[in-house]
Formats: structure tokens, C-alpha cells, sequence
């Protein structure tokens, strides 16, 4: 992956004292399986994976932010209380879509929902019509939509 090749060139030249960043939890991980190598401390700070603070976690990884349960707690019950228990997912097909959706479906169902659908939407999908199409048809109370990549 590019960011640990990256991370691993600025380490082995002590170019940097501390890294920071990365755009999603995948290249979160990588720079900072490498920044563990080297014993360089690591700031994460774009990472929602509930793994990288937990699971994933080391001794020079500091992370800071929401993961996908936080992010998806802090509406739930809100959701339900004011629009219904039925729910339809539409899910981003990679990792951290399949990994929000499993956090929402535990939530839903832990306060009283349920989920009628679960739609999974490929990477680069640029025409929605289909899926709007389908979501008319369920009529969820709640169509939750986390992030959609493209």
C-alpha cells in the first residue's frame, strides 16, 4: 500500500519525528504497522474502524475521533423514536460499509427496529436512480445511508 511505503520511506530517512493522518482505516493501519516497527508515534486521525482503537490498538498509535458504533449510538434511537423501527441499509460494498452496517443492524435491533433490506451499493456507482427505485418500493421508515464512496 502506498501510505506504508510512504511512511516507510520518511522513517528509514529520518525525515520525520511523528507521523499523522491517513484517508481511511485500511491506509490507517498500514502507516501504522510501520510506524510500530520504528517505535515512532503515530496519530490517527481519520480512522472511523472501531479495530483501530481496539483490535488494532499498539503503544505509539494514539487515535482520536468517532468509530462507525459511536457515530451510528449517537442516532439510533433518535431515528426510531421519530420515524419508525422499519429500516432499509444502504450499504457502501467494502470493509468499512459492511462494518458500519453490521454496527447500525446491531443497534437497530438491540432498541426495537428491524431491518426490511439491506442494499449494497459498488464502489464508483454514479447512477442512484435504481436504488432510490427500490427504496420507494420498501418504504422504509428509516433509510440509513452512511458515506457513500465514489
Amino acid at each position: 500500500m502506498q501510505a506504508a511505503a510512504v511512511a516507510q520511506t520518511m522513517l528509514a530517512k529520518n525525515e520525520v519525528a511523528f507521523l499523522l493522518g491517513g484517508v481511511h482505516s485500511g491506509a490507517a493501519n498500514a502507516i501504522s504497522q510501520v510506524a510500530q516497527k520504528y517505535g515512532c508515534i503515530y496519530f490517527n486521525t481519520n480512522s472511523s474502524s472501531p479495530m483501530e482503537s481496539g483490535k488494532d490498538w499498539h503503544r505509539t498509535k494514539f487515535v482520536w475521533g468517532g468509530n462507525s458504533t459511536n457515530f451510528s449510538t449517537s442516532v439510533v434511537k433518535g431515528a426510531i423514536t421519530g420515524f419508525g423501527s422499519d429500516w432499509l441499509l444502504l450499504t457502501s460494498d467494502y470493509q468499512w460499509g459492511h462494518n458500519t452496517a453490521m454496527d447500525i443492524r446491531t443497534l437497530v435491533e438491540g432498541n426495537g427496529g428491524k431491518i426490511l433490506e439491506e442494499l449494497l451499493v459498488p464502489q464508483n456507482t454514479r447512477n442512484f436512480s435504481s436504488l432510490l427505485q427500490k427504496i420507494q418500493y420498501i418504504k422504509p421508515g428509516v433509510p440509513a445511508v452512511k458515506r457513500m464512496q465514489h
